[in-house]
């Protein structure tokens, strides 16, 4: 008996509110090269560039960088509070004052429109604008404080038919061919053609702030309105209060406000407040509020067309992203932030395993936490499963097998000096449990009976029946099945041992084993690496649970992913998920396909129903090709370079806003006479390539968003290398393979033999004996790390972390760190120069890289400065990179 440890069970009930959809807070300002910080309104083109104005600015933002656009460089003060997209998708923005400008922005152009003068009243000021396209005709119809204004032929005519008391326009917009204004007051409908006005609404109480139409499948009129003291629908002509929650937000002193409507989301406000309502949950939320990072309200909401709601005010940018996720953690009332299983009450409540303690969460949504003992002693929850009697058995590491009744009292059943770790009910109600010394049962009396003995050196984290009725126990070292005492154990064919964690036979004909090294599939006592198409799993797989929709649930060190045998989709913590890793005894799922996920970060509760559909790709392009001389050819068309430029760097488009550091492109290049083809992995939208044959070449490119999803490929023929002149003339061709031999030749002994041939990149099996030690090179770890490093050339990206490549090679980042450091004495910067420094030599030694400046081939190789590149280069070479060229220009030549 475990004597030492002290048990003191102590209840604390908080009740919790639960509210649906969490939201995610990304803020942005002038820090991160927002160029102004008061701004005032925002939009979306066509594209997925996103718009914005400030006082004299509009500006871009592309995912990658922030462009200002237009600038207003008079000596007036300007404020562009509106802009304003048109149904040929230009932009309008809008200043404050009549007698300022209203600016057209189209392909890198802008147009002044004249502004209102001479009018009889004086402060106009604009408020909105709409415009129609009348064949040829440009009509531009303006809101403003005094009316409604009219510019064609180059004029403005003031067409307001509103008397004095009610002239200030909030908003104009056309619907279905209609113009529509809305005033302090009313909203009105004015017919075009004979500027007659009908009055649609007239408000029930304070003023109109915003209206905003909404597009239904039948066309009927569906205005949603934005008043002082509340949030109202107009619907077949009949007025409904919405939302009236706005107690204190003081809004009477707010003359503007804005809406906003997407797919799953209305959003609303002004610099009183701002709110959101889902139409999946039908809930409302005011937003900002208890947010540290987002001011109270916003000058200005748009939804894009990624779902992604964008708020701008006095402080800058913010966006949030709704999630598919509740989630829970220590500060929102659970006992431990970390959450090691979970199991359900059949009253719907939940039980909840942490380290050192218990946390329930009753039907009502009521918090109880139970703590084993004064003072943490690690005693973590590793397991735990229901009978049918409603009591849940659990195992704590160092506590022992315990149970918890319907009054939620824990009572300890079995404890000694070993480990516990699984816990299982079978389809006869035995109760299995495990621990260092091997697999026990319980029999009638509650007393153990060991049924396998194990050594030391094996343990039994999880206990899982098969379809078959045999136990399969997942080992440190692989896997046994235990069917009427005999065992068969269960590993890879290469013979080598599988740290294993899960078994799951319930999907298909397959038998799906999660280990340390994948997900695996067992098929006639052996282990197989499972791949169908291009799903596959090389990192470990910790859980595997299905939901009532038939989705396959894979618990992993960075997530979750599901599968249904065709598609996937991965959860991350950039998508809502509470943590990043997550554990064993923590996916669970509901009747209701709701599923469960318990991390390192919380407790996750994934909803279905709040999921959003398939994800929206802006289009993928190819823009342009940039030669070593700065020129840029298009390529729209047909683009021809001769070889000795063939150094060339692509640009090309690909825009995702719900992540942006997540984003990454694939681009191919293949030579479609030798078809040969290189394949490149970046989160940059360009990418620099050398060392190009003659020849005509497809380009293929591929982007994935923040949340993992690939879009489909696009390809661009009009690429072509050509040799140059010299290369095509048959006279000159011999006598310059003659001096291309004779100068390698001299350049090669002048080197001693250790240079054979320029390469234009940092290529696998040339250099790694000169970089690494051999025995790191026998190690399939480390192969994988440099292979991986190498393919998609991480080390090129100046902005690249231990965290993200760590991801991309399936290690925790601490092993990584250890490994790097532990094997070559480096910390994980210095292990990504000593690949920018052989890349660097490469490119110094090469004569195509003449052109090139010591600062240009420090960008190349991913350097952030010159002076990084000298630092780094000096200390692996012994020498400064001048000093390593002039070795190779000082070489004799015959």
């Amino acid at each position: 008996m475990r004597s030492s440890f002290i048990y003191i069970v102590t209840y604390l009930v908080i009740h919790l509110n639960i509210l649906g959809q969490e939201l995610s807070y990304r803020a942005y300002s002038i820090l991160e090269g927002v160029p102004g910080k008061m701004v005032f309104d925002v939009i979306q083109d066509s594209t997925g560039l996103m718009y914005f104005s400030s006082h004299d600015k509009v500006f871009t933002y592309d995912g990658y960088k922030w462009e200002t656009i237009f600038e207003d460089k008079s000596n007036v003060q300007v404020r562009f509070h509106k802009l304003f997209l048109d149904s040929k998708g230009k932009v309008w923005a809008v200043p404050v004052e009549t007698f300022q400008n209203i600016i057209l922005l189209d392909d890198n152009s802008s147009e002044k429109i004249p502004p209102i003068l001479n009018f009889k009243k004086s402060e106009i000021g604009f408020t909105s604008i709409a415009v129609e396209y009348r064949d040829t005709t440009r009509i531009i119809y303006a809101g403003t404080k005094q009316g409604v204004f009219e510019f064609s032929n180059n004029n403005w005519e003031w067409i307001s038919p509103f008397n004095d008391k009610d002239e200030f326009v909030k908003s104009i917009s056309f619907y279905n061919g209609d113009l529509y204004y809305s005033t302090e007051n009313s909203i009105y409908e004015l017919n075009l053609a004979d500027k007659k006005v009908v009055k649609l609404f007239d408000t029930p109480r304070g003023k109109i702030l915003a209206h905003k139409f909404e597009k239904t499948p039948g066309d009927e009129l569906r205005i949603w309105v934005l008043l002082e003291d509340e949030f109202g629908l107009i619907e077949n002509g009949i007025y409904s209060s919405f939302y009236d929650n706005f107690d204190n937000l003081n809004a009477a002193r707010h003359e503007m406000g804005f809406i906003s409507i997407g797919e799953y989301e209305i959003i609303w406000g002004s610099p009183f407040g701002i709110f959101s309502y889902s139409k999946l949950t039908k809930a409302v939320k005011q937003l900002g509020v208890d947010n540290e990072i987002i001011d109270r309200g916003a000058q200005s909401g748009f939804i894009d067309k990624e779902n992604n709601s964008w708020f701008v005010s006095g402080r800058g940018i913010y966006k949030t992203r709704a999630t598919p996720f509740q989630n829970y953690n220590k500060n929102k009332g659970l006992h431990t932030s970390e959450v090691a299983a979970i199991e359900f009450f059949e009253d719907g409540s939940i039980f909840i395993g942490h380290e050192d303690g218990i946390t329930i969460i009753d039907s009502n949504k009521n918090m109880r936490k139970v703590s084993f003992s004064s003072t943490p002693q690690n005693n973590r929850v590793l397991d735990a499963v229901r009978d049918s009697d409603n009591i849940i058995w659990f195992t704590a590491q160092f506590l022992g097998l315990g149970k918890m009744n319907n009054d939620r009292d824990v009572e300890w059943i079995f404890q000694s000096d070993t480990d516990y770790y699984g816990v299982l009910i079978d389809n006869n109600r035995n109760l299995w449990f495990t621990t260092d010394n091997g697999l026990y049962k319980l029999d009638e009396k509650l007393k153990p009976k060991i049924e396998l003995n194990l050594d030391q050196k094996n343990f039994v984290r999880k206990i899982f029946e098969s379809a078959d009725g045999d136990m399969i126990l997942c080992l440190n070292t692989g896997v046994i099945r235990y069917s009427e005492g005999k065992t068969t154990i269960i590993r890879s064919p290469s013979g080598s041992e599988n740290s294993t964690y899960a078994y799951f036979d319930k999907f298909s004909d397959y038998k799906f084993v999660g280990t340390d090294k994948g997900l695996y599939v067992l098929e006639s006592d052996t282990l197989k690496k499972f791949r169908k198409g291009d799903f596959y799993i090389d990192q470990p797989v910790y859980f595997i649970s299905r939901d009532s929709l038939g989705w396959v649930w894979f618990g992993l060190s960075n997530g979750a992913v599901k599968w249904n045998g065709e598609t996937s989709t991965f959860y991350s913590v950039e998508s809502g998920l509470a943590g990043m890793e997550t554990n064993r005894s923590a996916g669970k799922a509901r009747p209701d396909g709701k599923f469960y996920i318990g991390t390192n970060g919380g407790l996750s509760i994934f909803d279905p129903d709040f999921e959003y559909g398939m994800p929206r790709f802006f289009p993928l392009q190819f823009l342009f090709a940039e030669d070593v001389n700065g020129a840029r050819h298009k390529l729209n068309k047909k683009v021809s370079l001769e070889k000795k430029k063939e150094t060339i760097t692509i640009h090309y488009r690909g825009r995702s806003f719900i992540n942006e550091n997540n984003n990454m492109f694939e681009v191919s290049i293949t030579n479609d006479d030798e078809k040969n083809t290189d394949v490149y992995y970046t989160k940059e939208n360009f990418i620099t390539v050398s060392g190009l044959k003659a020849g005509n070449y497809t380009l293929e490119l591929r982007f994935k968003n923040g949340l993992g999803h690939w879009s489909k490929k696009v390809s661009n023929k009009n690429l072509k290398i050509i040799a140059s002149y010299l290369s095509e003339t048959i006279t000159y061709a011999p006598i310059g393979i003659f001096v291309i031999l004779l100068s390698f030749y001299a350049f090669k002994k002048y080197r001693g033999g250790k240079f054979d041939k320029p390469v234009n990149e940092f290529t696998p099996g040339r250099s790694e004996e000169n970089l690494f030690p051999q025995k790191l090179l026998n190690d399939p770890e480390f192969i994988r790390i440099h292979e991986i490093m190498l393919k998609e050339k991480y080390y090129k990206d100046p902005n690249i972390n231990i965290n993200l490549f760590a991801h991309s090679v399936r290690l925790k980042p601490r092993r990584l760190s250890e490994k790097i450091n532990k094997e070559l004495g480096l910390n994980f910067n210095g292990f990504l120069n000593l690949y920018r420094v052989q890349d660097a030599k490469e490119k110094l030694m090469s004569k195509e890289f003449d052109e090139y400046s010591i600062e240009g081939i420090s960008k190349l190789v991913g350097f952030k400065s010159k002076a990084s590149l000298y630092s780094a280069f000096k200390k692996y070479t012994g020498e400064t990179p001048q000093s390593y060229k002039r070795n190779r220009n000082n070489a004799k030549y015959i």
